[in-house]
């Protein structure tokens, strides 16, 4: 039995937790001029996710980037 999408499914359900209210303190404290620091993040750990061999961490690595990508919108 495979368990690796099911803590895969776990890891974006908490990162997608964590970001709603890390976006709102960010914009609330810095305003919309904290774009560049979400791209920047999200763009360093894409690269990141390649070089991990790990699926679980690779594919960890890929969420929390990609959430912070959505945070730039």
């Amino acid at each position: 039995m495979e368990i690796s999408g099911i803590l895969i499914g776990l890891i974006a359900f908490g990162v997608i937790g964590i970001f709603h209210p890390l976006i709102i303190y960010g914009e609330y404290h810095f305003g919309t001029k904290i774009w560049p620091a979400f791209l920047v993040a999200g763009l360093l750990l894409c690269v990141a996710s390649l070089f991990v061999n790990n699926i679980i961490a690779s594919s960890a690595l890929g969420i929390i980037a990609f959430c912070c990508f959505w945070s730039i919108k």
